[in-house]
């Protein structure tokens, strides 16, 4: 892992992402729906998907290409039982299935059930529109891939939201660079309870690192704050800048990708390079009709 002040200065690394922006640094005008579009109406047979054709599907759009996946199931089949049980077999060819919350769930329903989260509740169980961020980032082994499978959609509102941490990176280097440097080094961000490692209040690590030739990004804006609350070290101000100018930067609309879900799409995501959030939305009265979506954190194997 880079080390700025130790091994490259900024301008270096800079230096080693330039042949990677134009591949992986999308933006809002350069990316559109056929880029992470992955069919495979013509390569499934009697409702059985084959291991090498999703084998294709993670090198092709996951492991490079933009890094976002989007498999729509329902040109297979309007059964959404079917759909549904497709979007498993999936999962599990791409990996591991992780474990989500203390109940063990590897398969999280969200899911607006009326709570808010200034009462408490989790974003995943709210009508809230989140800040834009990347799964478990208080877990020190994330999960490589997070896997998205629409059910229904809400009455207005609730478009996923995307945008590339290469894009990023690159916008931080040109309008905030000491701001960057700040971000390579390390942050406390809070153990939740469903965390991997329950017996330290937080994990250390930085939001951006480059190691193997790949930038990783790893982000949720309260939970870093949260973190040196928690541990009674605040931020320092060069810090709690950087984080602010972090947070204008991927709240920046020509950065950001909108993809309004239809039932049957099935979205993954690679979850070190890809920053996802969606629209706060109106659901429908009718319990049988709110938005619903089935998520799943995979582990590569």
């Amino acid at each position: 892992m880079v080390e700025l002040n130790k091994e490259y200065k900024m301008n270096s690394i800079d230096n080693l992402l330039k042949g990677y922006y134009k591949s992986y640094g999308w933006t809002k005008k350069t990316i559109n729906k056929k880029d992470f579009s992955f069919s495979i109406k013509n390569k499934i047979k009697n409702l059985k998907i084959n291991k090498d054709v999703i084998d294709q599907f993670r090198k092709d759009y996951l492991d490079s290409g933009c890094g976002i996946g989007l498999i729509d199931l329902s040109d297979i089949t309007t059964d959404i039982t079917i759909q549904e049980s497709l979007f498993l077999d999936i999962n599990n060819y791409l990996g591991t299935l992780l474990e989500q919350n203390i109940n063990k769930e590897k398969i999280v329903e969200i899911k607006n059930i009326g709570k808010s989260m200034s009462s408490g509740g989790r974003y995943h169980q709210t009508s809230e529109g989140g800040s834009l961020h990347t799964d478990c980032p208080q877990w020190k082994h994330r999960p490589n891939y997070l896997g998205l499978f629409c059910k229904r959609t809400a009455k207005f509102g609730g478009d996923g939201k995307y945008l590339s941490a290469y894009a990023v990176h690159k916008e931080m280097y040109k309008s905030h660079p000491s701001s960057l440097k700040i971000l390579y080094g390390l942050f406390h961000f809070d153990q939740r309870e469903d965390a991997e490692d329950l017996k330290n209040p937080t994990i250390v690590e930085p939001i951006f690192y480059f190691k193997d030739k790949k930038l990783s990004f790893r982000y949720l804006s309260n939970y870093i704050r949260d973190g040196h609350l928690r541990v009674k070290s605040p931020l320092t101000k060069q810090q709690d800048t950087a984080l602010n100018n972090l947070d204008k930067v991927i709240a920046n609309s020509d950065l950001i990708m909108n993809h309004k879900f239809s039932p049957g799409q099935a979205l993954y995501i690679d979850n070190y390079r890809i920053i996802h959030g969606r629209d706060s939305f109106i659901d429908y009265e009718d319990q049988n009709k709110k938005r619903l979506l089935l998520r799943a954190w995979i582990k590569k194997i």
